[in-house]
């Protein structure tokens, strides 16, 4: 044992993953880089890269971009590394209460193979397993791969999950790490669950600009009928808990509005959600008296945004105008809300069709509202609906790759 209590094979274990991450977050970058930046030995640095080298988890680049013979002859010549993402690759599943979406994808989310399959709503757990099962075995086959090339299958739930999976967390809270096990049994591949706005989030973070600081954002995602709030750093480690909830559908925006069930007065359930927003406008909602939204909503006003009314105004609907207004200032304290949660430094927005001119707009507004700054930046982003099995793909690669040390150490 080292140090307070460390083996020195947990010591290696970490430095592994702190070296892997540098190099997929920074690369390709030099060894003596890696050791600086993380304050590692570069002897350290030079055997661990070695091994995962030999592992195929790193390649190695001929020379620095720009660098000169000249240099090369004085002794400066720098060997560079980069994450080989040909060598290993994940699987996403995503799973709603209508669909299984899958793909097969390298570790830097170039995908391969992707699949969709619309399921029956009195589906069985059993038939979901061997779905995973058969979609694994296909997908590893035609791009002639084996078990031992994947970091993991990573699969992400959405709230509205089947019946089937719902049924079975209310009667036991270790659910999931009994199918976990389940399934990596049956495919001998690292399985890796989760909450697929989690999974989500992780990915919205990895797309956005790589940044030096650890920032924690917050990610909120709507439904027809709720918001869901997903906390998350922008680089978040591998072993990191990830929280969901929807419990700021409690949150109050307009004290005294309407009460719904077991929700309380003037709350984002009853005042924000598309459904709400369709309540509050029904009353108005033809085409004759607010054309624009009508034609902006194909005539359907089960479900209306905020993003829709505020479209539908600036083309004119002028009879939306208090409605846009009370919308906003009802946003601005839910922002608001959210904001006193911690320190955040990003609001991501998904699923709620604002546009990124229509962000912005809500960002001054809030400004004007409440009488400050936000300091935390507004953005927008969307799931592409053909590529749902990414949360997975991500969420896999953060739990697979960085402990792909676990195999290699009890290898030796």
């Amino acid at each position: 044992m080292i140090g307070r209590g460390i083996s020195k094979y947990d010591l290696k274990a970490m430095n592994r993953s702190q070296i892997l991450r540098a190099v997929w977050e920074h690369g390709p970058i030099s060894r003596a880089d890696i050791a600086e930046k993380l304050g590692i030995t570069r002897a350290a640095v030079t055997v661990i890269t070695n091994e995962m080298i030999e592992e195929k988890l790193l390649r190695e680049l001929s020379r620095e971009a720009g660098e000169n013979d000249h240099e090369i002859c004085k002794g400066r010549r720098k060997v560079f590394l980069e994450i080989d993402s040909s060598a290993y690759f994940t699987i996403g599943i995503y799973i709603d209460k209508n669909s299984i979406s899958a793909g097969l994808t390298t570790i830097k989310n170039d995908i391969l193979d992707k699949e969709n399959i619309c399921i029956e709503k009195d589906i069985s757990l059993e038939e979901i397993i061997s779905e995973i099962e058969g979609i694994a075995k296909v997908m590893l086959t035609n791009s002639c791969l084996t078990s031992q090339q994947l970091v993991g299958i990573g699969i992400g739930i959405m709230p509205d999950m089947p019946e089937c999976i719902r049924k079975k967390i209310q009667e036991d809270p270790l659910f999931f790490e009994a199918l976990q096990d389940t399934l990596r049994e049956k495919t001998e591949i690292p399985v890796f669950f989760d909450n697929a706005l989690s999974q989500f989030a992780v990915v919205c973070c990895n797309e956005r600009e790589s940044s030096e600081k650890l920032y924690q954002c917050a990610f909120i995602y709507s439904d027809m009928e709720n918001y869901h709030l997903s906390l998350i750093r922008k680089k978040p480690q591998f072993d990191e808990k990830f929280f969901t909830t929807g419990n700021v559908n409690n949150m109050i925006v307009n004290p005294g509005k309407l009460q719904s069930g077991v929700y309380p007065e003037g709350c984002v359930k009853t005042e924000l959600t598309p459904k709400a927003v369709a309540r509050k406008v029904s009353e108005i909602y033809s085409e004759k008296e607010t054309p624009n939204l009508y034609r902006i909503t194909g005539g359907d006003k089960s479900s209306v945004t905020i993003a829709q009314i505020m479209t539908a105004v600036s083309e004119g609907d002028e009879i939306l105008s208090d409605l846009k207004s009370e919308l906003l200032y009802e946003f601005s304290i839910f922002l608001n809300n959210i904001l006193c949660i911690g320190e955040l430094d990003g609001l991501y927005f998904c699923n709620f069709g604002f546009s990124e001119e229509q962000a912005e707009i809500i960002r001054e507004y809030t400004k004007k509202r409440l009488g400050y700054e936000l300091k935390a930046e507004i953005n927008v982003w969307e799931i592409n609906p053909d590529q749902r099995f990414l949360c997975g793909s991500v969420y896999a690669a953060l739990k697979g790759l960085f402990s792909v040390n676990e195999r290699s150490l009890s290898a030796r």
